[in-house]
């Protein structure tokens, strides 16, 4: 199976993501979501759509036929792997190696015109204040609980898990331990 480094490029979700967006909306069919953002990507946004076709319906309506209930934002895009974006993974790894980075380490790499795990990392902490400036803002109350979900990529992902857990200094609930 060939890899291929999509990064910032605009690709279809392919058939096996379809399957695993229906997985994961059925997984989460039970929880009502207050706001879904997802990159702008069009693989992110498939994914979004397929989650949110299986939510609970609002006593006042449906899920709008055009979406709008899917924030889109830019900032939750895939990590740019520049002059490697659309190529094999073992072209990165390769490249990686041939710079002096290996093993883990190889993702430490920033080729040409690429953005670094850092420069990833900023962006989740931008999108995560503009998530809180954007909940206070519509909530009117502090106690609310307001349920959130985030289409991303696995870069990004992983960025904002190292934002929350390593630069925010949050755990997991107990529960989840």
């Amino acid at each position: 199976m060939r890899f291929i480094l999509k990064g910032q490029s605009n690709t279809p979700l392919a058939e096996d993501g379809k399957k695993q967006a229906y997985l994961a909306g059925a997984a989460l069919r039970h929880v009502r979501f207050d706001t879904i953002y997802s990159s702008d990507q069009d693989r992110a946004h498939d994914t979004a759509f397929l989650i949110a076709e299986q939510q609970p319906r609002s006593p006042k309506g449906s899920l709008d036929p055009n979406c709008n209930t899917i924030e889109t934002n830019k900032l939750l895009r895939e990590r740019c792997y520049g002059v490697l974006e659309l190529r094999r993974h073992e072209e990165f790894t390769l490249a990686a190696e041939a710079a002096g980075f290996q093993g883990t380490n190889r993702y430490d790499f920033v080729p040409e015109g690429a953005e670094s795990k850092q420069d990833v990392r900023k962006r989740a902490a931008e999108f995560l204040a503009y998530v809180f400036k954007s909940v206070s803002k519509n909530d009117k109350s502090s106690e609310e609980t307001h349920n959130v979900l985030v289409v991303s990529h696995s870069g990004f992902l992983v960025q904002l898990a190292h934002h929350l857990f390593k630069d925010c200094d949050c755990s997991l609930p107990v529960s989840i331990n």
